[in-house]
């Protein structure tokens, strides 16, 4: 199986540690995990995430998601990214089957607005 992360981990906030911790979950699994950074990557976390396997493609932005490798049809997660709610139009387009990770107990105008447009997650 192939994931692919859309967003990138951190050290700090919910989703940036979660990301990086459901990644090693998931390579221990023998799930390969490629990250698509939505808002840029940290050299740090790119050697750490190489370190376990997971390859960063990094495109700039939403419309150049077409040219991510393996994408189309593939299965995207995200966890409380609203450029991926910028970028739900695309996906559909690619035919992607995105997981929605709310780590929030509400929604973000921006997820209430791509849910209306392109329906669920």
């Amino acid at each position: 199986m192939h994931v692919f992360f859309l967003g990138y981990p951190g050290a700090m906030g919910g989703a940036n540690t979660e990301c990086w911790h459901t990644a090693k979950l998931w390579r221990r699994a023998g799930i390969d995990v490629t990250f698509v950074p939505t808002w840029g990557r940290d050299a740090y976390w790119q050697q750490r995430l190489a370190a376990i396997g997971c390859p960063t493609v990094v495109v700039g932005n939403a419309d150049n998601l077409v040219g991510v490798p393996g994408l189309p049809g593939a299965v995207v997660v995200a966890m409380c990214n609203s450029h991926v709610m910028n970028a739900r139009g695309v996906l559909k387009g690619l035919g992607c089957r995105l997981v929605w990770v709310n780590c929030m107990t509400f929604l973000f105008d921006n997820e209430i607005a791509a849910f209306r447009r392109h329906g669920p997650a």
